[in-house]
């Protein structure tokens, strides 16, 4: 039962670590003055998409959900 739960505590780490990555990044794009219109609006899109997505496993969370985020983010 403990390696269970490491294993699930591991997975929430890796993909929170994850996401915030991926936020982070979307933050810097959506900001960069190189950025034609449109890039600007996808980038802003990707980071209230990811925001999302971090919102959805802050409190509560399932395995499948987890996964699903891990392989979406990749």
């Amino acid at each position: 039962m403990q390696t269970e739960k490491y294993d699930a505590d591991e997975l929430v780490t890796r993909v929170r670590v994850k996401l915030e990555k991926v936020k982070d990044a979307a933050l810097d794009a959506k900001d960069d003055p190189a950025l034609s219109p449109h890039e600007r609006r996808m980038a802003e899109r990707r980071y209230r998409e990811v925001k999302a997505d971090i919102d959805s496993i802050r409190y509560q969370w399932r395995d499948e959900r987890l996964r699903e985020l891990d392989s979406k983010w990749q």
